[in-house]
């Protein structure tokens, strides 16, 4: 690791780059379990339906927000890019800076550094990275660095595993 490494990169929050950052990070779960509170709200609004006295609107409207919140595990990825998109960060520019310090990104609405002893984990996905620091992730999109940048973030990846060892054992 080079004390003097500095790159400095700037990047528009475009659909495109959205697209990438959910599917690179998102955990995927082809299973039943997201359906569970839709189904949830089905058999209850039936249950309202069949069993009480209660006006039929309210069954009706608790069954639309079953089917609502499936259409909302079921389109789940083309939903989360449409609110990011009308985020009012969307359509600017980004300003990333890795440097022997951390990562720090700059833009007119957001401005975040994260130093390198903060971050738990650094791991290379298909198309970027992954870092997850005080719990969350983040992502940097491999079309934002050059070759030094990445060859930089390889020799970080080593060093917040080394980092993260040596935590784990102490405690």
């Amino acid at each position: 690791m080079t004390d003097s490494f500095h790159f400095e990169n700037t990047f528009h929050l475009d659909k495109s780059h959205f697209s990438e950052c959910y599917s690179e990070t998102a955990v995927q779960d082809d299973s039943f379990r997201p359906y569970t509170k839709s189904a949830v709200l089905i058999v209850f609004s039936l249950t309202i339906m069949i069993a009480t006295e209660i006006s039929a609107y309210m069954s009706y409207f608790v069954f639309g927000l079953g089917i609502i919140e499936a259409l909302g595990v079921y389109y789940r990825k083309p939903w989360w890019i449409y609110r990011q998109l009308l985020s009012k960060a969307a359509n600017n520019e980004v300003t990333l800076i890795i440097d022997e310090q951390g990562i720090s990104t700059q833009s007119s609405f957001v401005n975040l550094t994260f130093a390198w002893r903060d971050i738990q984990s650094l791991s290379k996905s298909a198309l970027g990275w992954v870092f997850i620091c005080q719990g969350t992730q983040h992502y940097i999109s491999d079309r934002s660095l050059n070759e030094q940048a990445q060859q930089f973030l390889v020799g970080q990846q080593s060093a917040v595993e080394q980092t993260a060892l040596n935590a784990s054992e102490k405690s």
